[in-house]
């Protein structure tokens, strides 16, 4: 299994690709400190600051429906001989007033978690949300193994139109398959690198046509993947 700080790795966006200057597209509470693997919080209390509270080993969200969303990191944290079991979680970001970006550290396996400012919902991801420049879409990739903490794909893209993000397409290969976003190229195209099974590394990209999403592969093969709602160029409501 991968360590808890090269997965952090994974799961935190690349500095001058993704991550745009523009404020309209950041998600990630700057700066992101990480101290003994683990993220420093306090970029992002005092950024959410009436939103977000942490107690002790609680992390206390405030919804705008007027309850609170509370997460808590597992007793046996508090057990150095039950490690193993130990479950954290770290607020790390926001994607606009719609949701807050949890980083939950678990012994193995860590993932991304956004939650629903309103209701309080919440939607695990493998990897970080990067926002198209509308703000209506956001692609997650993630380079595990989906039978080594990876979840069902390795290249995702999400629908913001509505509260509730909503898959709308994803792809897995049947190998070993990864993929890394470089940035989003307007609204309809994502730059991105793979690395084949033999670690050739290639400039690739995810782009809509009016067919709808087509991934192009680092064997040069283009793949349709699994469309979960339709999808057209151009429009803002899939």
């Amino acid at each position: 299994m991968l360590g808890v700080a090269a997965v952090l790795l994974m799961l935190t966006p690349r500095p001058g690709l993704a991550e745009s200057d523009l404020p309209d597209v950041r998600t990630l509470c700057q700066p992101l400190e990480i101290h003994q693997g683990v993220p420093n919080e306090q970029a992002c209390l005092k950024e959410l600051a009436g939103v977000a509270r942490r107690d002790g080993g609680v992390l206390r969200l405030k919804l705008t429906n007027g309850k609170t969303k509370t997460v808590s990191d597992a007793r046996e944290c508090e057990d150095a001989d039950r490690e193993a079991a130990c479950v954290t979680y770290r607020l790390v970001g926001r994607i606009g007033e719609g949701q807050v970006i949890v980083l939950v550290l678990p012994y193995e396996c860590p993932y991304t978690l956004l939650v629903n400012r309103r209701t309080g919902e919440e939607t695990k991801l493998g990897g970080w949300p990067y926002l198209s420049p509308n703000k209506k879409r956001f692609v997650v990739t993630d380079p595990r193994d989906a039978g080594n903490c990876g979840p069902e794909y390795a290249v995702a893209v999400f629908s913001l139109a509505n509260d509730r993000p909503r898959l709308e397409w994803r792809f897995t290969p049947e190998g070993l398959e990864y993929y890394s976003v470089d940035a989003w190229n307007g609204e309809n195209r994502v730059a991105l690198r793979a690395l084949d099974g033999n670690g050739k590394q290639v400039a690739t990209d995810l782009k809509l046509t009016p067919q709808g999403w087509q991934l192009k592969r680092p064997n040069g093969e283009v793949s349709l993947g699994v469309p979960a709602a339709p999808a057209h160029v151009g429009q803002t409501k899939p």
